[in-house]
């Protein structure tokens, strides 16, 4: 397991950003596409502002969801399924104190509505709007149910009885935000669904925590589907076949609860 010592901002967006561009790459953010249309070759991106822009390969990361209203039909199969799959929410509570509740920069509670807590590594004085701490709800959909309050008054209950300190602390500020459709949900008809990275246009290469890696939505099976997108180009382009590793070899308990 790698812990960065940087916040993930600087590490990837910005160093990575810096080596990926020092190799020749032109990186462009903040660009909306709207439509990728094969009806010229190269393909056509067309970005919100109007602008078409040509490419002889498109790898494609964005979320299952937004894949049938973004490439043509028959790019991907059973697309509109895809669209219909069921999701889990993830929340977030973003919290400000006057204090410190605890130095650990995060910790995992069991058996308690709040499963992560995150603090602000680089914030070891008070800053105006107070210390921040962030909590993390997974599949979250009794809890985004609560009212918002309540659901803060039941956080901070946790927070208190696993952190002494937050008992003392005042929250001075709180704000809730939860993505709907953050992962999709782990069923055996999903499952059936994911598509390979390979799709039926030789330009066209998948790649996101969806696309059949063998993993669930996690940040490994994110990694994964962009090395498969990669060898999908390269073979589209020069032929041959690259092995792409699928990750962490599969422990006897993980063997026992897949069969399961």
């Amino acid at each position: 397991m790698l812990v960065p010592k940087l916040p993930l901002v600087e590490l990837i967006g910005g160093q990575l950003t810096a080596a990926i561009e020092r190799l020749g790459v032109e990186v462009r953010t903040g660009q909306v596409v709207r439509q990728i249309s094969p009806d010229r070759n190269p393909v056509t991106v067309t970005t919100a502002d109007g602008v078409g822009h040509h490419a002889d390969h498109v790898v494609v990361a964005v979320p299952w969801h937004a894949v049938h209203d973004l490439l043509p039909s028959g790019a991907v199969e059973k697309a509109e399924f895809l669209n219909n799959s069921p999701a889990s929410p993830i929340s977030g509570l973003h919290l400000w104190f006057d204090r410190q509740i605890t130095d650990l920069p995060h910790a995992v509670l069991v058996g308690t509505v709040a499963q992560w807590v995150f603090r602000q590594p680089w914030e070891d004085e008070q800053a105006s709007s107070g210390f921040y701490y962030q909590v993390v709800i997974s599949a979250s959909q009794s809890a985004r149910c609560l009212p918002r309050q309540e659901l803060i008054e039941i956080v901070m209950a946790e927070l208190q009885h696993a952190f002494p300190r937050a008992r003392r602390a005042k929250l001075v500020q709180s704000k809730v935000v939860t993505d709907p459709k953050s992962v999709f949900s782990i069923t055996p008809q999903f499952e059936a669904l994911r598509p390979p990275s390979r799709t039926s246009f030789p330009w066209l290469h998948l790649a996101g925590d969806w696309i059949a890696t063998g993993w669930p939505a996690t940040m490994e099976s994110a990694v994964i589907s962009g090395r498969m997108a990669a060898a999908s180009l390269v073979e589209s382009e020069f032929g041959g076949k690259l092995e792409v590793e699928a990750g962490l070899a599969r422990n006897w308990l993980s063997r026992q609860l897949i069969k399961a």
